[in-house]
Parts: C-alpha cells; sequence; structure tokens
C-alpha cells in the first residue's frame, strides 16, 4: 500500500516533471495536488493510467522515467519474497484441515444429488447421490438406521431396482405401496403356500431355469457349482474330503436333470409338429441334427441323420432325442428345479427297489446282490451317453459310479443332504417356476409406455430352514447383475440397490468383497446396515474383513454406536484440525500500587483437535448422523435425520395401501405348466409309452 500511495502522489507526478521541466509542467504538478487533496482523490487513479498508456509510447530511455512500475512490480514481488523467507511460513495457525465441508465442497462430493439414497439434510438441502454408490450404515439398536436412512432410501431411489432384505415386514407396510405405482413388486416368503381359493399368491423364482442360467457353456457350470456350493458348504470341522465329493455328485445330478428335462422339452416339440403333420423348417431340421450328432452313434442314429439331411423325417421314422421316463407325471412339461431333482431321484429309486424286491420274492438269486441305488446310476449313465448329454453329467455319474459302495454311500448321503430344504412344501411352490428372470433386474420394458420399470423385491428370512434359499438368491442375484451392467444386451438401462438391514446376520454373500468395491462401475449400489462391525468380523473374515468393508465404502455414515474403539476409529479417520487459543488478563490495581489499567498480557496457543471427535460421535442423537465420504475423510458432515413416517418429504409415501406380494398381472401371466406347483413329494412315474434306446425297449411319455 506504501508503494502504490508514493506512486500515485510522488512517483507519477515526478515523472511528468522530469520529461517536460518547466514553468508549464510545475503549474500542473501544482493543479494536481490541488484536485486531489481539495476535490477528487481518486483522479490520481486516472493518472496511473494515463502513465500506462504513455509509456509504451516514449522515446526517451532515460531509467527514471520507469520508476511508476516499482509499485505495482513491488505488489507481485514483496508476497513472494516474504513467502519464502518467512520463518514460520503463511498459515502456520491452520497446518491441519479438517472442518465441516462448504456447500460447494458437498456438491464436489457428489452428496447434493437427486437419484438414490437418502442420508438427511446438510445445510437445509438433501443428501443424495446421482450413482449406485457402496454407502455403509454403521449404528446401535435405536440409533435410528431404518426410519432415517433406510426407509427414505427405498422411497427415493425411484429410477432403481430395489432388492431388499426385510425381517420385520416394515420395509414392505411401509414402502411397497408407493413402489408399486412404479414398479413391480415382490414380496419373498419362503414358508408361504398359496391359495388360489382365496386369492392368495406368493411370487416365484426358478435358481436353475434355462432363463436364469447361462448359456451352455463353461459359464453355467460355474453357476452350479456357485448353487450347490451354497447348498453344502465346508464344515468348520469336518473333513472337507466329503463335502467336496458330496458337491461333485450333487453337481453332477443338477447337470444331469437339466440335460433330461431340455432335451425331453425338444422331443416333444419335434413330436407334436410331426404329429400334427408340420413340416419341419430349416432351423428346425439344423437343432434336430445338431442333438443326433451329440448322441451315442449307431444304426438308429445313423438313419435318422439320413433322414434330417434328406429331409425325409417323420412321425414313424424319427428318433426320440430326451424322455420323460423316470420323471414324476406332475413334473412333466415343467421346468427342471430342485423340487423336481427332489423327486426324481426319490422316486427313481423306489421303483428300483420295488423291481428288485419283485425279482427277490420270485427267487431270483442275482437279484440277492443287486443295490438300486447302483442299478439307478447305472440307468442314468447309459440315458446320459445315448442322449448325449453334457460331459459334466456323464462324468459325475460315471465316477460315483467307480467309487466303491459304501464309499459311495456316504458321498451321496452328503450330495442329498443339500437338497433337505427343497422337501419343504412351501419351498418347493416358490422355487420350481419363475414369475421374473434376473434379466429383469435391469428393467422391464413396458410396452404401453416404452419405459423401463424397476423390480422391487423384499426377502423375509423367518425361518432357519429357509436360510440357505435366502443366501442363494442374494448371491445368484448380485452376480448377475455384476456380469450384465445396464443396457448389456438384452437387457435394460436400469441400476440395482441391494438394501441390506444387519447384512452380517444374513446368510453370507460370496463375492460381497468384490461387489461392494467395484459395484458402482456395473450399475450396483449397496447400502449395508450393521450395528457393530464385530458382528461383520465373526462373518467375513475377521478385522481384516471389517477393514476390507470400511476401505471400500465410498460413503460412511455413522449414528450412535456406543463403542469407544470404533469412535477412535472413524475419529482417527477424519483427520484433525488446529485450534488456535488466545488468552489474557489484566493485572488488578492495588492501593499502593499504581498500575496501568490498560495493561494486559496475552497468551497464544496453539493445539490439534480431532476433525471428528469420539465425544461427539459417542454422544450423537438420533436426530444426528456423521458422514464420511471417500477421497474427502477430512470433511466429515453432520447430517441432520428425520423420521421418515413425520417429515413431509416421506410421511405420504409411507401410508400408501400395500401392495400385494405379487401383482395379479404375474399371477395371470404364469403358463399352464407352471400352475398347480408340486408341493407333496410325487412317485407316480407310470404313464410311458415304449421307444427304442439303442435296440432295447425303453419308455417315453
Amino acid at each position: 500500500m506504501v508503494f502504490y500511495l508514493s506512486s500515485t502522489l510522488i512517483i507519477i507526478p515526478l515523472t511528468y516533471v522530469i520529461k517536460s521541466f518547466d514553468m508549464a509542467g510545475l503549474n500542473a504538478l501544482k493543479q494536481y495536488y490541488i484536485i486531489v487533496f481539495t476535490e477528487d482523490p481518486f483522479v490520481c487513479m486516472l493518472y496511473y493510467v494515463k502513465w500506462f498508456i504513455d509509456f509504451g509510447t516514449y522515446s526517451d530511455e532515460r531509467p527514471i522515467l520507469w520508476l511508476p512500475v516499482l509499485p505495482l512490480s513491488a505488489l507481485v514481488t514483496i508476497p513472494f519474497y516474504t513467502y519464502f523467507t518467512n520463518p514460520y511460513k503463511f498459515g502456520f495457525r491452520a497446518p491441519f484441515e479438517a472442518k465441516n465441508p462448504s456447500s460447494s465442497e458437498t456438491k464436489k462430493m457428489g452428496l447434493f444429488g437427486s437419484k438414490y439414497y437418502f442420508f438427511g439434510y446438510y445445510k437445509e438441502k438433501a443428501l443424495k447421490t446421482d450413482g449406485p454408490d457402496s454407502v455403509m450404515l454403521l449404528g446401535t439398536t435405536g440409533a435410528g438406521k431404518t426410519h432415517s436412512v433406510i426407509l427414505p432410501s427405498i422411497l427415493e431411489s425411484d429410477s432403481a431396482t430395489i432388492i431388499s432384505n426385510d425381517y420385520t415386514s416394515e420395509y414392505y407396510v411401509m414402502t411397497s405401496g408407493y413402489r408399486a405405482t412404479f414398479s413391480q413388486v415382490y414380496r419373498y416368503q419362503w414358508d408361504k403356500l398359496e391359495d388360489a381359493s382365496k386369492g392368495v399368491f406368493h411370487p416365484n423364482i426358478n435358481f436353475i431355469s434355462p432363463k436364469n442360467m447361462p448359456p451352455l457353456s463353461t459359464a453355467r457350470a460355474g453357476y452350479i457349482a456357485g448353487i450347490v456350493l451354497m447348498l453344502i458348504p465346508d464344515g468348520r470341522n469336518a473333513d472337507p474330503y466329503w463335502s467336496k465329493n458330496g458337491r461333485a455328485a450333487l453337481e453332477g445330478y443338477v447337470t444331469y436333470l437339466i440335460d433330461k428335462v431340455a432335451q425331453a422339452k425338444a422331443n416333444d416339440y419335434f413330436i407334436y409338429k410331426l404329429l400334427e403333420g408340420e413340416a419341419l423348417d430349416e432351423e428346425d431340421l439344423s437343432v434336430l441334427e445338431s442333438y443326433y450328432k451329440g448322441m451315442e452313434q449307431g444304426p438308429h442314429i445313423e438313419e435318422a441323420l439320413k433322414n434330417v439331411r434328406n429331409n425325409t423325417i417323420t412321425y414313424e421314422n424319427y428318433e426320440p432325442i430326451g424322455t420323460w421316463e423316470h420323471i414324476p407325471k406332475a413334473w412333466r412339461g415343467r421346468e427342471a428345479s430342485f423340487g423336481m431333482l427332489v423327486d426324481f431321484i426319490a422316486s427313481y429309486q423306489i421303483a428300483m427297489s420295488t423291481e428288485i424286491k419283485a425279482k427277490r420274492d420270485m427267487g431270483d438269486m442275482l437279484a440277492q446282490k443287486e443295490d438300486p441305488l447302483t442299478k439307478v446310476m447305472t440307468a442314468m449313465l447309459d440315458e446320459a451317453v445315448h442322449f448325449g448329454y453334457s460331459r459334466r453329467a456323464r462324468l459325475e455319474v460315471g465316477l460315483l459310479l467307480a467309487t466303491p459302495a459304501v464309499q459311495r454311500s456316504s458321498i451321496i448321503s452328503v450330495a442329498f443332504s443339500g437338497l433337505s430344504a427343497f422337501k419343504n412344501p412351501a419351498v418347493r411352490q416358490r422355487t420350481s417356476s419363475s414369475d421374473f428372470y434376473f434379466s429383469d433386474l435391469r428393467g422391464k420394458l413396458d410396452k404401453k409406455t416404452g419405459e423401463w420399470k424397476p423390480l422391487t423385491i423384499y426377502i423375509m428370512n423367518n425361518h432357519p430352514v429357509t436360510s440357505v434359499i435366502n443366501a442363494m438368491f442374494f448371491n445368484l442375484m448380485c452376480e448377475y447383475v455384476l456380469h450384465y451392467p445396464p443396457n448389456s444386451p438384452g437387457h435394460g438401462p436400469l441400476d440395482v440397490l441391494f438394501i441390506m438391514d444387519n447384512f452380517s446376520f444374513l446368510p453370507k454373500v460370496r463375492n460381497l468383497f468384490y461387489a461392494f468395491g467395484t459395484g458402482k462401475s456395473k450399475g450396483v449400489g449397496f447400502l449395508l446396515s450393521v450395528m457393530s462391525l464385530n458382528d461383520i468380523a465373526s462373518s467375513y473374515g475377521g478385522p481384516e474383513g471389517v477393514s476390507v468393508f470400511i476401505t471400500k465404502a465410498a460413503i460412511k455414515i455413522i449414528k450412535m454406536v456406543n463403542n469407544e474403539k470404533v469412535t477412535a476409529r472413524f475419529s482417527a479417520m477424519s483427520g484433525k484440525k488446529t485450534m488456535w487459543n488466545v488468552s489474557g488478563y489484566s493485572r488488578p490495581h492495588f492501593l499502593g500500587t499504581p498500575k496501568n489499567y490498560f495493561e494486559k498480557k496475552v497468551s497464544e496457543k496453539m493445539r490439534e483437535k480431532a476433525g471428528l471427535s469420539k465425544g461427539k460421535m459417542n454422544n450423537i442423537d438420533p436426530k444426528t448422523a456423521f458422514i464420511l465420504v471417500q477421497n474427502y475423510l477430512n470433511r466429515p458432515i453432520k447430517a441432520k435425520n428425520t423420521d421418515a413416517c413425520k417429515d413431509e418429504r416421506f410421511a405420504a409415501k409411507t401410508k400408501l395401501p400395500v401392495s400385494k406380494a405379487v401383482e395379479d398381472e404375474i399371477v395371470k401371466s404364469r403358463p399352464p405348466e407352471e400352475v398347480n406347483i408340486p408341493m407333496d413329494l410325487q412317485f407316480d412315474i407310470d404313464g410311458e409309452i415304449p421307444i427304442k434306446l439303442g435296440g432295447d425297449d425303453h419308455h417315453i411319455t
């Protein structure tokens, strides 16, 4: 400032006088000061500007005429000089930057979005995101997690498919009515039976439906292996040999049934067309030829291939490519399912045992040594080879046959133990057909409006037996949407949000570590609510697992936790801020001691303090939450939470009538063959018609 004043009051007038030192110049100088001090002090600015304009036209090279440049250059050079020479440095009062973020910083964090979730209010604005972020919500019982974050997040994420576990039905009761206004709602209760006479229906999902599985490839083998791993997990103290071989056996059985049903359905298709006298088109002939090429070669197949290639195939010379033999009558024509597998295994073994018993009763000595299970598996292997079922089906059944009988019985027992849940009538009914397919998670196209409708799926777990079904459901949906991002071929554009309350109590989601970290790039978001970090540790790999979840959580919401170690952890994560204390006092005046009444001693001290203190987190009330955002951990947000039932933003939505467990339109659209799912075990396998199978008499429906 001193340099600037000197330039305007002294240096600039001086340069004009030096330039033309005469009486006219001196009079001009006198007039300049009169104007500055008596009329308009800001006229000096005009002179400075005029000097810069004239400076460009100077032909005089005397250095003294350059003096006005110095004050201006000093404004730039002096701060730099001071910065580099000052031993205390600038900003020494605030070496730590932790503080509450400004509105602009909060916007950069992505929390002033409009599409997904709801975390509360900050600076009178709603905290939401525009992307499917991974969110961890931590708070003990009574902290207000449900009404302040979870329910609002379901009600505010209109453009996403929502998948939520719902132990108490609270989410379903309070949010399904609103979500039903623009999405398809499904409420899964694995222990509930349908009653068509009373109009009570529940949604179904068939995990091994061809439309839910990957195409025939190694991916399908991996899909089936993943399901079996959930049905037969490794025991903590058990010998892994038995579980490993039990899983392999069950994989073989599942693959066998899937192939058997697929080819039986294909066989029905061709028989129907030939019976009706319809000609097979080129595509039909190509598919039929591929089946024949995969079957066990022999005279019958060679003749069939010749007829296909010459387009001379008829009902009379048609060679079957599959059979419903040994499938109970109630299941024929349906998709392969675990309920069907249970009945198929049971009925097949019972039929074989009955046959062997009849032989023994007739005095057949050879029948005394026959084992029903061995005969069943031998027949299965013969059929798999003849019809050309997948290699995995033939391999696993063949390996079991080659295993010693005693050992084989133990392996089969382990394998069949994984199917125990599917003996439950309600589970059989819920898992033997599908009201939606995994591809619909990215949205179902409304043909009337041309818009993509999201799904809303509520999953209850109110029975220990069905926990494995929940694990399977969550895992398969999670893996599917990770494999097929938005706008994948044959899929819609919608994101998917998993809202999992007390997720550590759920059966372990196998790929949750991977999904939680990379889900956003795949259009998958997670809101994981947990009461304690120790709950995570018990299910997901101890302290290391806890660290992984905390690290991968893009947004961490901390409500009341009542745990000093936890609060210390997040306090350290938020960084520190600098507090500058200035204290002083006046020395009193006593009689006989003359003192200056204004004398004062001042003390200045700098100290550091946690940006998010443990005390604040330990004493947080249900209406408050602290939010830490990845890359902005030193900007903790103190958000204001509200009750979804009382906040005007949500109250009306929570009071809408509760949606049905499955829409009437969905029930009406079920194919006839998927209605009246068998609830009890089915053993009726009569009703076959004879066919020729490699020269021997076999049967087909």
